[in-house]
């Protein structure tokens, strides 16, 4: 296995190194530190999305956008819409902080499943930051395997705006605009979106199909009141509607049944904060306040009789987070960041169909955090941080990571770190769902924990041509399962380790006349107690091959993303209850291109699953076969 990996490295670097010409410029990440460094400053793996590089190759949802991304696994359940999750080197749906704008967005009345991908669009974003690795030193809970940062585009001076119109399968209608107004020191951008697809049926009996409604607005904004004293905010909301089907509990297995049933969910994130540069410039402080809101209504009938559904289940999440940092620097080399948060969150469950599983609960976290950061000769940087967070409702936790960034030569760069990162228990973990006997909360759970490291090397061969590879390895242990074996059924930590470890491959390349490729390869070993986990493959890849032509005006793109075959369970409605399957390995074949007809007016068009291929990323949910879509884009000033 290992000699057919190292054989498909080596052919992959060859591809890059042929013909790979032009300059490929440095970026800037913000989240591998508490303050913005250079990407080849980072000892952490840290891939960087575009969101113009995502809107030219018409990739309209986040989920999609990270399958390009090395170490990012996505399952989601059916089409357009369906609950969607992502998996980071192996580690469990639900161990990575997502970020928008600032604003902590995993959803505090579910934060066991994860964030879901589903709802976010691309419209307005300007880039996305991928952090992988234990990281919660650095931003504490939910950071257990990575950092997803999703940055929407920022407000500048002048005024432009633009505009995206689309139809096409499914009955799929897509909008979205976005307008920026501003000078050096005040601006403001605003942005809207607007999906609606008729979908397909994600069940395997019945003719309904499950669409799915999304709409979507924000805005930006900056006053720099002096050049010493700044000032930012941002807001994000979403409302969506998606058909959901009910269980089918009289077949053999406990898949989706044709139903009418519907849920309807909608979030809001918002962060303002303040930063002044003092004792000129050695001290920088900065003071800032977020807060999340999450409301998720289900209309269910009961076992998903066709007539008309009945409010059933209404859930309600929040969180008020304030936050302190002051970076002193005493040197242009020498950084030590400071950090003081606290934070509050809520979660209130009405069930009209069991009142007496109500409940309203809160808890609250604070946390103390630092970091040193030191660069020598321009070639080595270190970072060491840790972090100490004091929770009201279960165990304390302390988290550390140190990192190393070394350019070797002009063409050499190693890049190593390692640390560790905590996940805590969901209201539903420690609180209970329904009363007992049936299912009781845990108050002695603890903060899962991972210990990880990674090493990699990146090798950049020629001009505009890119090449890394990272080995990585984690280690997860306390991890909270639920404990059938006792009555009632309650939430425990497990015992012993799962180990994760891989092998990551990315590269980028300009190939002249207008060609550039993009490409990433994963393999991955993560197991429990000996056995594979489930929805994790053994191997994905992808690929982008994008070509402009006619000074610019046009642009096409062909995407394939490879998905091995994988493990998952299938839910039996008697005993045992579950039963191992394995999920077919699958390619999905994306084609995109735009041709700008005359200044600021383009005409676009996509074609979704080329190759009409017919799988499953979770058992028993069907997903969307071969699609095609065209639209205009138009842009205003700039």
């Amino acid at each position: 296995m290992f000699s057919r990996i190292a054989v498909s490295v080596l052919a992959f670097s060859l591809v890059f190194v042929s013909g790979a010409r032009g300059q490929q410029a440095e970026t800037v990440v913000v989240t591998a530190s508490r303050v913005p460094i250079d990407a080849d400053q980072s000892g952490s793996a840290v891939t960087v999305l575009l969101g113009d590089t995502l809107r030219a190759r018409d990739i309209d949802q986040l989920y999609d956008a990270l399958r390009l991304v090395p170490g990012v696994e996505v399952s989601r359940t059916g089409s357009v819409g369906s609950f969607s999750q992502i998996r980071i080197r192996g580690a469990e749906a639900g161990h990575e902080l997502v970020l928008i704008d600032g604003a902590r967005a995993n959803d505090p009345a579910a934060s066991g499943e994860g964030f879901n991908f589903a709802h976010l669009l691309t419209a307005a974003i300007g880039r996305v930051e991928v952090l992988r690795g234990p990281q919660s030193a650095l931003w504490g809970a939910d950071a257990l395997a990575g950092v997803v940062n999703v940055v929407t585009v920022a407000p500048h001076d002048g005024f432009d705006a633009s505009g995206r119109a689309e139809y096409g399968s499914f009955n799929t209608k897509e909008a979205s605009g976005l307008v920026n107004i501003g000078n050096e020191r005040y601006a403001a951008i605003f942005d809207g979106a607007w999906l609606d697809t008729d979908g397909i049926n994600i069940a395997h009996n019945g003719h309904e199909d499950d669409g799915y409604r999304n709409t979507s607005f924000g805005f930006r904004a900056k006053a720099d009141v002096s050049d010493t004293i700044h000032f930012t905010a941002a807001l994000h909301h979403a409302d969506t509607r998606t058909d959901i089907e009910a269980t089918d509990f009289l077949g053999a297995f406990s898949i989706p049944l044709d139903a009418g049933d519907f849920s309807k969910f909608s979030a809001t994130y918002g962060r303002a904060q303040a930063s002044a540069d003092l004792f000129r410039g050695v001290v920088e402080a900065i003071a800032g306040a977020s807060f999340t809101r999450t409301t998720v209504n289900d209309f269910t009938s009961p076992f998903g009789a066709p007539f008309d559904v009945a409010f059933n289940d209404r859930t309600k999440g929040g969180e008020n987070r304030f936050d302190l940092q002051a970076n002193i620097r005493w040197a242009p080399n020498q950084r030590l960041s400071l950090l003081a948060e606290t934070a509050r969150d809520t979660f209130d469950s009405l069930r009209l169909d069991l009142p007496s599983a109500s409940q309203s609960q809160h808890e609250t976290h604070s946390g103390v955090a630092g970091e040193y950061w030191i660069g020598i000769n321009d070639a080595v940087f270190v970072s060491l941080g840790a972090r100490h967070d004091w929770n009201q409702a279960f165990a304390d936790s302390t988290t550390w990571r140190a990192t190393v960034s070394a350019r070797l030569d002009p063409a050499w760069r190693l890049h190593a770190s390692a640390g560790t990162g905590v996940k805590n228990p969901d209201f539903f973990e420690l609180f209970g769902f329904f009363p007992a006997p049936f299912f009781v909360g845990n108050p002695n759970l603890k903060p899962e924990k991972s210990l990880g490291f990674d090493a990699g090397l990146e090798w950049r061969p020629v001009d505009g041509a890119l090449i890394d590879v990272t080995y990585f390895h984690t280690d997860l242990e306390d991890e909270i399962f639920t404990d059938f074996s006792v009555f009632p059924n309650t939430a425990r930590n497990a015992n012993g380790q799962s180990r994760r470890q891989g092998l990551e491959v990315a590269g980028h390349a300009d190939l002249g006349n207008g060609f550039a490729l993009d490409a990433a390869y994963t393999y991955l070993d993560a197991k429990q107690n000996g056995e594979d986990e489930i929805r994790r493959p053994h191997h994905i890849a992808s690929a982008n091959l994008d070509w402009r032509f006619d000074d610019n005006r046009g642009l096409l793109d062909l995407g394939v993303d490879y998905h091995g075959k994988q493990p998952d369970t299938a839910f039996l409605n008697a005993p045992p209850f579950t039963m191992p399957v394995t999920l077919d390995g699958y390619t999905l074949v994306h084609i995109a291109g735009s041709y700008e007809i005359c200044p600021g007016v383009a005409l676009t068009a996509r074609i979704e699953n080329a190759l009409d291929q017919r799988y499953e990323e979770v058992f028993g949910f069907r997903t969307q076969g071969f699609g095609a879509f065209a639209g205009v884009k138009v842009s205003l000033g700039g």
